[in-house]
C-alpha cells in the first residue's frame, strides 16, 4: 500500500497506564512504551502518530518529555466536563460521628441511601420515559489471610443489608470480583463471581463486593453508593475510588431531582480530621475527579418548603424542553465514528 492507505494511528485510552519507569531515554519497559519509544528487540519502530487520552496525563507527558516527539496538548477544564453533564456534580463523603460507631451502622446507612436512590431513579425514568437506571451499592471489604478470604464478616454484612432494606436480597443481586475464588455461599446466599467489565451490563446486580480490583481501569455509571471497610488513608487511592463513580448514568445532568447528581462514599474508619485532610489533598492532586467533593455534613440537598405546593405546581405547568448538547452513543458507535474520521 502507498500514500494515504499507509497511515497507521495508535490511540491509547487511559494513556497514563503502563507509563511508569523513568524518562523516555530508558529502555521501553511495557508494551505501550514500545509503541511510543520503539523496541529493537521486537523490530518495532516508534509510531509516527499517537493519540493519548487520559484524565490524569502526568505520567504520559513525563514519558514523552525526553523524546523527539512533537507533542500537541489539548486540555479540557474539569469545570467544562462537569458542566456538560457527563459527570456527577458532587461527591459526598460520609463518616461516623465517633470512633466507637460500628462498621455495620454506616453500612446500613449506605443501604438506605442506595434504596432511596433506586426509588428516585425509578420515578424519574418513568416520568421521563427513559430506560430504568438500576443503581449499585459497592462494598469494599478488607483483605484476608492465608486461611480467610476477607477479614470483613460477609455474613453480618449481608444480614445488615437485608435488615436495612427490609427484605431478603434477591437471587443474583449480590456479586463479587475477588480474583482468587469462584461463586460463594454466604448463609444461603449465592454470591457469584463476575468480571468487573461485565457489572454495568448485568442489570440484576445491585450489590458488588470487592477488595482492590475496582480502584483503577473500571467504570460503572450505575455505581452510586460505595462503602469502604479498608483503613487506607492515601488521598490518591480515595480519588481513584471516587473516579470510578462520577460518570452520570444517562450522560446528562438530572434537573428535576438534584439528588441524582450526587455520589456517596461511606468511610467507617475515618474521623473528621482525616476526612478533612483527604478533601484538602484532593484539591491539589492530579487524580481528583472533576466534581465538588466534601462531607455530607457540608454539602446538603435543599428540599421543597412545606406550604409551597401551589408554587411548585404552577412551575410544573411551564413548558420546558431540553436539548442535549451531545446525543448519547454507545462505545461501539463512538469507535466506528472515530475510525471513519481518520481515513
Amino acid at each position: 500500500m502507498t500514500g494515504e492507505q499507509c497511515r497507521f494511528y495508535v490511540v491509547i485510552d487511559e494513556a497514563h497506564g503502563g507509563m511508569r519507569g523513568g524518562k523516555a531515554a530508558d529502555k521501553a519497559q511495557t508494551i505501550l512504551q514500545r509503541f511510543l519509544l520503539g523496541s529493537s528487540d521486537d523490530s518495532l519502530c516508534r509510531m509516527p502518530l499517537v493519540i493519548g487520552v487520559s484524565a490524569t496525563p502526568r505520567r504520559f507527558e513525563e514519558l514523552l518529555s525526553g523524546t523527539t516527539h512533537t507533542v500537541h496538548k489539548v486540555y479540557i477544564k474539569a469545570e467544562d466536563v462537569r458542566e456538560s453533564g457527563l459527570l456527577k456534580d458532587r461527591s459526598l463523603i460520609h463518616y461516623p460521628d465517633s470512633a466507637s460507631q460500628a462498621e455495620m451502622t454506616l453500612l446500613a446507612e449506605a443501604a438506605n441511601r442506595w434504596q432511596d436512590i433506586e426509588k428516585r431513579w425509578g420515578d424519574y425514568c418513568q416520568n421521563q420515559d427513559e430506560s430504568v437506571v438500576y443503581p449499585i451499592l459497592v462494598v469494599q471489604v478488607e483483605d484476608g489471610t492465608d486461611k480467610t478470604l476477607t477479614k470483613t464478616n460477609l455474613s453480618t454484612s449481608l444480614a445488615t443489608l437485608e435488615s436495612a432494606i427490609g427484605h431478603r436480597l434477591r437471587e443474583g443481586e449480590v456479586a463479587h470480583t475477588f480474583n482468587d475464588i469462584g461463586d460463594l455461599d454466604v448463609d444461603g446466599h449465592r454470591v457469584r463471581r463476575i468480571e468487573a467489565s461485565r457489572i454495568e451490563e448485568e442489570k440484576n446486580i445491585g450489590v458488588v463486593l470487592f477488595k482492590m480490583s475496582l480502584s483503577t481501569g473500571w467504570d460503572c455509571p450505575r455505581a452510586e453508593v460505595m462503602v469502604s471497610f479498608r483503613r487506607a488513608q492515601d488521598h490518591t487511592y480515595i480519588a481513584q475510588l471516587l473516579g470510578r463513580m462520577v460518570r452520570t448514568p444517562l450522560a446528562r445532568r438530572v434537573d428535576t431531582d438534584v439528588a441524582l447528581n450526587d455520589v456517596h462514599l461511606f468511610l467507617p474508619h475515618y474521623d473528621q480530621a482525616t476526612v478533612e485532610s483527604v478533601i484538602q489533598d484532593l484539591k491539589n492532586v492530579e487524580d481528583v475527579p472533576p466534581s465538588e467533593t466534601g462531607t455530607s455534613r457540608e454539602l446538603v440537598t435543599l428540599h421543597r418548603r412545606d406550604g409551597m405546593e401551589k408554587v411548585f405546581e404552577a412551575i410544573g405547568e411551564l413548558v420546558t424542553y431540553r436539548v442535549n448538547a451531545v446525543r448519547k452513543q454507545n462505545a461501539l458507535r463512538r469507535l466506528m465514528g472515530l475510525g471513519r474520521g481518520y481515513p
